[in-house]
C-alpha cells in the first residue's frame, strides 16, 4: 500500500499531522491517527485512508490557548484537511467524540460527505439516558490498580515519566469502555509515546473542547443530514445503546448494527465482527443485520 505522511496547516496557522494508507479511488477521512492510524488498515483495500491528527493530539501542533481549542476549530480543521487533498466526494468515519465532528462537518459541507461511518459516537445530546447505570461501567475498573497507579503517581512517575505513566494509566482505566479489556493486547499504536496524549497535556484540551460544547443537543443539525450512515456500537461501550438508537433515530438515512460482547474498540476486541460490515458499508451497501432507524418511535428521553 503506498502511504504518505505530513503536515496541513489549519485556517489558524496550526499544523495538522496527517498519514495515508492505500491508493484506491474512494477515500475516507479519518480523525485521531494516533489512536486509528493501522489499526483500521484493512480498510484500505480498494481505497485511500486519510487519518489525521486533530489540534493539540498526536502528532499535531499542541496549542496553549484553550479559545483556540473547540469544536468549530475541529470542524474547520477537518475541512482543512479536505481542501489539502483535494476531495470532492468522500467517506467519514469518526469514532468516539470525533463521531460528533465529522457528522457536524457533515451539516455544513453536505455535497462533499458521500457516506458517514460512526463508531460509539458520543451522546448526541447532554445528560442520562433511561436505565443507565454509571456503576457498572466503573465496576470494570480494578480497585487494586487503581491503588496502585495512585502510589506510582504519588512516588512521581507521571512528573518524571509521563509516557510511562500514561501507559499505566491506559491500563487501568481503557477496560472500563470494553467488552474484552485483554484485546488491548493486539493495539499497534503506543499513543502515550506522544506528549499531546500525556495526562495533563490532554486533560487540558479536552476541557477546553468540552467547554464548547455547551450543554449540546445536535439533534436539529443532524437531522438535516441525507448521506447514508452508519453507527457501528459495541453492547458493552461504555456510551449507552439508547445513544446510538438516539442517532440513528434523528439522522434522516441511518442504520445501527450492535456488535455483540464488545465495547468501545471494535476493532480490536472482536476484528471478525468489526471489519466486514465496515468494509461493506464503505462499498456502498448496508450491512446485514444494519437496523434502519425508526422515525415513529419516540426519541430516546433523556434524565
Amino acid at each position: 500500500m503506498i502511504g504518505e505522511e505530513g503536515y496541513v496547516m489549519s485556517a489558524d496557522d496550526v499544523r495538522l499531522y496527517y498519514h495515508t494508507v492505500g491508493s484506491g479511488p474512494s477515500p475516507v477521512v479519518i480523525p485521531a491517527a494516533c489512536m486509528l492510524a493501522g489499526e483500521l488498515d484493512p480498510l484500505a483495500e480498494g481505497r485511500t485512508l486519510i487519518y489525521y491528527d486533530t489540534r493539540g493530539r498526536g502528532r499535531s501542533e499542541a496549542v496553549a490557548d484553550p479559545t483556540r481549542l473547540t469544536l468549530a476549530h475541529e470542524i474547520a480543521d477537518l475541512e482543512a484537511i479536505r481542501r489539502h487533498f483535494g476531495l470532492e466526494r468522500f467517506a467519514l468515519l469518526g469514532w468516539s467524540y470525533l463521531g460528533a465532528v465529522t457528522a457536524l462537518h457533515a451539516v455544513e459541507h453536505p455535497s462533499v460527505v458521500a457516506r458517514l461511518l460512526l463508531i460509539g459516537p458520543m451522546r448526541l445530546r447532554r445528560g442520562r439516558y433511561p436505565g443507565e447505570d454509571p456503576a457498572v461501567v466503573e465496576g470494570r475498573v480494578d480497585p487494586a490498580r487503581v491503588r496502585r497507579l495512585e502510589e506510582l503517581r504519588a512516588a512521581g512517575l507521571e512528573a518524571d515519566d509521563p509516557a510511562a505513566y500514561c501507559r499505566e494509566w491506559q491500563r487501568v482505566y481503557l477496560p472500563r469502555q470494553m467488552g474484552r479489556p485483554t484485546a488491548l493486547a493486539r493495539m499497534k499504536n503506543d499513543p502515550c509515546a506522544l506528549p499531546n496524549e500525556w495526562g495533563t497535556n490532554v486533560l487540558r484540551t479536552l476541557q477546553a473542547l468540552g467547554r464548547s460544547w455547551g450543554a449540546w443537543d445536535w439533534r436539529p443539525q443532524v437531522a438535516s443530514l441525507g448521506m447514508p450512515a452508519l453507527v457501528l456500537q459495541g453492547a458493552e461501550d461504555a456510551t449507552p445503546l439508547a445513544s446510538a438508537r438516539d442517532w440513528v433515530e434523528t439522522l434522516g438515512n441511518a442504520r445501527l448494527l450492535v456488535l455483540p460482547e464488545v465495547g468501545h474498540f471494535p476493532w480490536l476486541e472482536d476484528p471478525d465482527a468489526f471489519f466486514p460490515p465496515a468494509e461493506q458499508f464503505l462499498a456502498g451497501a448496508w450491512p446485514q443485520g444494519a437496523e434502519r432507524s425508526n422515525p415513529s418511535q419516540p426519541p430516546s428521553p433523556i434524565c
